[in-house]
């Protein structure tokens, strides 16, 4: 992976992602990684759903597979180092991945999305909110090009990975009528005991 810059994506990361202990004396951010081996995200103020679904994406091996799989296109003209939504988030989960401290923080990724710091502060969001724009966001840097797109001209490839197909099944108890059809999904709305 290449920054707009034309550097590799881990050179990028090599002045980050390791930090020596007397830089860090008296501080746990960037203390050393957790002996699980993975790294946190820190929370932005109400960033907790976000943090959450990102390590769920992170933990995704096909998602991860794909997210790296993706080179932009030479041309970087409209990839802007801090907009760009896909170079972030493979920032991020390269970060994730080859980090050394204890956590990391998600603003580089929330500024892409638009959003000032205080609104990553003080404002909840819809974890499902987030999965529509994200995923549509990545889309649409798919659907640009790139030299490894992982994409065929009709169908995106995380609907492979977080959608599917369902049948919407319909029988009527007073007339017997029976009716069934499928549909595309990327949710799930299941039906709970004792709750309306």
């Amino acid at each position: 992976i290449l920054t707009p810059e034309g550097e590799s994506l881990q050179n990028a990361l090599s002045g980050v992602q390791r930090t020596s202990k007397a830089e860090t004396k008296g501080s746990d951010y960037f203390a050393d990684k957790s002996p699980s081996g993975f790294v946190g995200l820190s929370n932005q103020g109400a960033t907790c759903y976000l943090n959450s679904f990102l390590q769920s994406l992170f933990l995704s091996p096909e998602f991860f597979q794909l997210l790296f799989a993706y080179e932009p296109p030479l041309d970087q003209s409209e990839v802007k180092k801090t907009k760009n939504i896909l170079l972030q988030l493979q920032r991020l989960f390269a970060n994730l991945a080859l980090s050394e401290k204890k956590r990391i923080g998600t603003q580089d990724l929330t500024r892409s999305f638009g959003w000032s710091d205080e609104q990553s502060s003080y404002s909840q969001h819809d974890v499902q909110e987030l999965r529509i724009v994200l995923f549509k966001a990545l889309e649409k840097c798919f659907s640009k090009g790139g030299t490894v797109a992982p994409v065929s001209k009709d169908k995106f490839a995380i609907s492979d990975i977080f959608g599917g197909t369902q049948e919407m099944y319909i029988n009527c108890m007073e007339c017997g009528y029976r009716s069934s059809r499928l549909e595309p999904f990327r949710d799930i709305q299941l039906m709970v005991k004792d709750i309306i």
